[in-house]
């Protein structure tokens, strides 16, 4: 595995795997915000990978791409709509926490209202 577009690829081959059993499959993904002082420590120590595509390299040291708050906001947001684009057509995968909006959830089912599912915090 050598570009996010693999990893993306067998990101969603895992977790439709392990939702094979069920109808609907859920993804949540954790939001860190910028406001605590361990955030502005990790700034000041991580470099800065945007994933523009899937073509992009994999970074050689995970736990300095991940110490990264915009690289893991960045990361959730590629495999949220990977997870989306890649959705088998007899599944309903629902994803939340990975997009730009931190609220803001969606469906590969265009009739279900995700307005009841997005967060109010």
């Amino acid at each position: 595995m050598n570009t996010f577009g693999e990893y993306a690829d067998m990101f969603v081959k895992h977790i439709v795997k392990q939702g094979e059993a069920y109808d609907r499959i859920d993804v949540t993904f954790d939001r860190y915000r910028d406001l605590s002082i361990k955030a502005d420590t990790r700034a000041k120590r991580t470099i800065r990978r945007l994933i523009e595509d899937q073509n992009v390299p994999l970074p050689s040291k995970w736990t300095d791409f991940l110490a990264s708050t915009d690289n893991k906001r960045d990361l959730c947001l590629f495999l949220s709509n990977a997870i989306i684009a890649a959705a088998p057509s007899k599944k309903t995968i629902v994803v939340g926490g990975g997009f730009v909006s931190e609220t803001e959830v969606r469906s590969t089912d265009a009739n279900m209202n995700t307005d009841l599912l997005e967060s109010n915090t």
